[in-house]
């Protein structure tokens, strides 16, 4: 038998205070710091917010990102950074046409 949640009856008079989790991205810094070379840690992150800051990011760029599961200093997150075979593809393509 698999394990359930434990539901709790609010009383009458009572309310529950809504706790807000979402936390905003700093879209200009981290597009700022992958551009110039970094891989960069972003810690408490879920796999849906990472899926859609990676294609966020690759459509800004037009470079691919990758995106995977990390822990950096005691804390768990996701890890970003510029696909390196995508840029040297991309830069290998704009030599071979700088050439004919």
């Amino acid at each position: 038998m698999s394990a359930s949640y434990d539901v709790i009856k609010v009383e009458g008079g009572e309310y529950c205070r809504l706790k807000v989790r979402r936390k905003r991205i700093p879209f200009n810094l981290i597009l700022e710091l992958l551009c110039e070379g970094h891989e960069i840690f972003i810690p408490d992150m879920n796999r849906k917010t990472a899926h859609y800051l990676k294609n966020k990011i690759s459509n800004a760029i037009g470079s691919e990102i990758i995106c995977f599961p990390s822990e950096y200093q005691g804390k768990s997150g996701y890890t970003f950074k510029i696909s390196v075979v995508s840029e040297y593809l991309s830069r290998r393509s704009l030599t071979d046409q700088s050439i004919k």
